[in-house]
């Protein structure tokens, strides 16, 4: 199960968590959940029942999130995870003081949100590429773009200067060399490259309105 958590600066958090205990429908046994692991292909939550004995519940194909599982997702079972309320007072204090809200976030509206991407394998990872931009507005978890566009923006800035430096020097060892051919033909390089990273500076965040035309509109030249 999954939670997002928004703090008094607006910040987001999101939380995922393994279910806690399982009850066992057939005679209300409680199953306490102690990690998940991989076993023969398959995915199994393991720990040890009230009365001391271990054991394993599987819980689907080994790529299986277990923060995916939602109380009614394992048959003959009933998952049992933390409160909101555990969540929070989980936190360092300083932390929890700083909780506005917090409520259950379903896998397809990280999805939606372009925070949660999809891999080959059908896991959720999550995008940090604008972590910073990360908001709950309107009770939807998303990107602010404003905020979006204005990383993009100082990270090209940050990139520009950092390959600017990178030809200064070049330049002063093109400088250095002493076949004249040589050297004329190293700076005119230089001089190209230094054209083509301010042609690439010149590009323009603001008609991007997703954090994925942002990543498009990213010109390869500062990378």
């Amino acid at each position: 199960m999954r939670h997002v958590l928004v703090n008094s600066d607006g910040s987001v958090e999101i939380y995922g968590s393994r279910p806690r205990t399982l009850i066992r429908k057939t005679d209300g046994a409680v199953f306490t959940v102690r990690g998940s692991r991989k076993r023969n292909g398959r995915r199994v939550l393991y720990g040890s029942f009230a009365d001391g004995s271990g054991g394993e519940v599987d819980i689907g194909d080994q790529n299986v999130d277990p923060a995916d599982l939602e109380a009614d997702s394992l048959q003959g079972y009933t998952c049992e995870f933390r409160r909101a309320e555990q969540i929070v007072s989980a936190k360092h204090p300083a932390h929890a003081a700083r909780v506005s809200t917090i409520r259950k976030l379903t896998r397809q509206e990280l999805i939606d949100s372009k925070i949660g991407i999809v891999d080959e394998k059908g896991r959720i990872k999550h995008d940090h590429a604008f972590r910073d931009a990360w908001e709950v507005a309107d009770g939807k978890l998303g990107h602010n773009m404003e905020k979006a566009r204005l990383i993009a923006d100082n990270r090209a800035y940050i990139a520009y200067n950092r390959k600017l430096l990178e030809l200064a020097n070049a330049e002063i060892l093109a400088k250095e060399i002493d076949e004249p051919a040589t050297r004329s033909q190293a700076m005119n390089e230089i001089a190209a490259r230094k054209a083509a990273l301010k042609a690439a500076y010149k590009r323009d965040f603001s008609k991007a309105t997703t954090v994925d035309q942002l990543k498009a509109a990213w010109p390869q030249e500062l990378s």
